[in-house]
């Protein structure tokens, strides 16, 4: 385990009235940046980050780091017990996964008796696999991942699924999840929306034409799945090579790239492109809005009438895209007054203040 300083801006866990931990996922800094929200939102809380290792770097800021191998030791556990029992107030325990190692188990479920006798107050935060449910997905979304998964996965995927969605109705506890789809999943759950830093997406490039105001020879169209297979690029690759090739558009595929590389890109980009499988949008796509660029992603018909106001994204399934592309490419003024509205977006329902309000209610019981 390392203690590191975060590198942004929630307040250290110390003597506040309020003593928040979240972890261990952080998936896409999604922790720190709810600690950050929350933490501005409000005096009386402070903040303990922690995220478990998944690849070879810690990519969003944290105070805490775990490595996976030695969830099963017992000094880790014993730490994590310490860290966690007598400090803590509150507790958003994110992606379902256990905070005390492997000491009880493999899910924050086998972790709720102690942390219920100790009386820290706990918040369950869902992402997505870890609770979408893939026999399901499959059946009402036509261009879902779960389509051409092997057997012995979407099994294994179903079970966790649907042992969390046990936990999440049984414990009692309140429950968020940060993307609206996952609402089909957890009926009972609220939307917590995924938190950027929307200043820092600010760009200056203007959308499908050079400062100078003379449109680039051909629009760029930045794709960068985080995984492939969640983000169907392998469905939409065609189409994109295909309008890239005939000088349409200048195709930008990103992968496993550093974080300010890819926001430099994003920046730069005229279009970018989400995902099209989920039927949902995410914290890539947020920070695609954040930057006034125009997006292009899936979105269900189900998960829109769930959203009060559904985002300024142009909605596209692999069959369609090369139409909705080709036609907003073809219409800058389009293009730059979608770009416009998603700025607007991103600040209004993305910047922390809404996510903030959202857990008032667990942090004040």
């Amino acid at each position: 385990m390392e203690t590191t300083t975060p590198a942004s801006g929630w307040r250290p866990l110390g003597e506040t009235p309020i003593r928040l931990g979240l972890g261990p996922a952080n998936y896409a800094g999604q922790a720190a940046a709810f600690a950050e929200a929350i933490c501005r939102h409000r005096a009386d809380v402070s903040a303990e980050v922690t995220t478990r290792r998944t690849g070879a770097r810690f990519a969003f800021p944290t105070d805490i780091h775990i490595e996976p191998e030695r969830l099963g030791d017992l000094d880790l556990q014993i730490e994590q017990l310490q860290r966690v029992i007598g400090r803590y107030t509150h507790l958003v325990a994110d992606a379902f996964l256990p905070v005390f190692g492997l000491l009880n188990g493999h899910h924050i479920g086998a972790d709720l008796p102690a942390l219920r006798q100790a009386g820290v107050k706990v918040a369950l935060l869902a992402h997505g696999s870890e609770v979408r449910h893939p026999v399901r997905h499959r059946e009402r979304t036509a261009h879902s991942p779960f389509h051409t998964l092997a057997d012995d996965v979407r099994d294994k995927m179903t079970a966790r699924a649907e042992r969390n969605r046990r936990v999440a109705e049984t414990s009692g506890l309140p429950v968020f999840v940060t993307t609206p789809d996952l609402l089909l999943d957890l009926p009972s759950a609220t939307w917590a929306p995924v938190v950027v830093n929307v200043s820092a997406w600010h760009s200056d490039e203007p959308v499908l034409r050079r400062r100078a105001g003379l449109r680039r020879r051909r629009p760029v169209v930045l794709h960068a799945p985080s995984k492939r297979w969640t983000k169907g690029t392998e469905q939409i690759l065609p189409v994109l090579t295909s309008l890239h090739d005939e000088g349409v558009i200048d195709l930008r595929l990103a992968e496993k790239m550093p974080w300010t590389e890819l926001r430099d890109l994003v920046r730069s980009a005229d279009v970018v492109l989400d995902q099209f499988a989920l039927g949902s949008y995410g914290t890539f796509a947020v920070e695609a809005m954040a930057a006034g660029r125009p997006v292009l992603a899936y979105l269900h018909d189900e998960v829109v009438t769930l959203m009060d106001e559904p985002p300024p994204i142009v909605n596209a399934t692999p069959q369609t895209l090369r139409d909705e592309l080709t036609a907003l490419v073809a219409d800058p003024r389009r293009a730059a007054r979608i770009g416009a509205e998603s700025v607007e977006y991103a600040r209004e329902y993305h910047d922390g203040r809404r996510t903030a309000r959202v857990f008032e209610e667990f942090l004040d019981a």
